[in-house]
């Protein structure tokens, strides 16, 4: 990722200051402190003064690629803003192995063989908070609140990614896409409630391949959704109209929903 270019386009389109949990941040404070990355884990800021500016926060426009596939692991990233997505090199083809909103932590999953395994896309303007992996790991092992903090992130990943494999290996295309709207607008609400209105920036070719149905299926379930009065859609917004009845689609996995979400 060429980060000089996309500050500057960041810049370019006056984005000067953009908001994590109501909290501004201003792109013209390129570098962040690491209390940013402590105050993401929700633990009590730890004091370095060798590397309290050692964070920044990057721009990637829509389309752009972050880092790829066998790259080796250098950074973590937190989304700060927009929508990402995780792709896997399978020959002629790529597999999509998930998308990621803001809050959520990217590059994890390279810290076993420190490569990254998967490539990211950017699916809309993209403000990362940029974390060196080695500053990271010294941390985690200097300090037992932020390793239980990190070690948290992970199994909640894990966490979703088990119930999601259930879903996929055992529920119907319309359970299968009920129940990505229903983790979508959880993923992108509020800690009591989820979201209403999504921004639907992910292309529905992406999703029907994420969930293993054809894209025409998926494209018959959601106007059957519209139909029932469960969502509203436009071209680029999706809204949730009565997310009961998404949950009851759903069925049993809700509650696997649920409990992984700490509901």
């Amino acid at each position: 990722m060429n980060e000089q270019n996309l500050l500057t386009l960041a810049e370019a389109k006056h984005a000067t200051e953009f908001r994590v949990d109501g909290v501004p941040i201003s792109l013209r404070d390129r570098v962040a402190p690491f209390s940013d990355i402590c105050n993401f884990l929700g633990v009590t800021p730890v004091v370095n003064l060798d590397e309290d500016h050692c964070c920044a926060y990057v721009a990637a426009e829509a389309g752009t690629c972050v880092h790829h596939c066998g790259d080796r692991l250098e950074h973590i990233y937190v989304i700060a803003s927009g929508i990402a997505k995780t792709m896997v090199p399978k020959e002629n083809e790529h597999f999509i192995a998930g998308f990621f909103v803001p809050g959520e932590m990217l590059g994890i999953d390279g810290l076993d063989g420190l490569i990254y395994p998967n490539a990211i896309f950017a699916l809309t303007d993209l403000l990362l908070l940029k974390v060196p992996y080695l500053v990271l790991l010294k941390h985690c092992k200097h300090y037992p609140e932020f390793d239980n903090a990190l070690m948290r992130v992970f199994a909640d990943r894990i966490s979703g990614t088990t119930a999601f494999m259930e879903v996929m290996a055992r529920a119907k295309a319309d359970v299968k896409v009920a129940y990505f709207l229903s983790d979508l607008a959880t993923r992108l609400g509020t800690a009591c409630e989820p979201a209403d209105h999504l921004d639907f920036a992910i292309p529905r070719r992406d999703i029907a391949s994420y969930l293993g149905v054809a894209y025409e299926t998926l494209s018959r379930i959601l106007h059957d959704f519209c139909d029932l009065g469960i969502i509203a859609m436009s071209r680029s917004e999706l809204t949730i109209t009565d997310h009961a009845l998404l949950q009851d689609i759903c069925g049993g996995y809700a509650e696997r929903l649920k409990i992984y979400q700490g509901k």
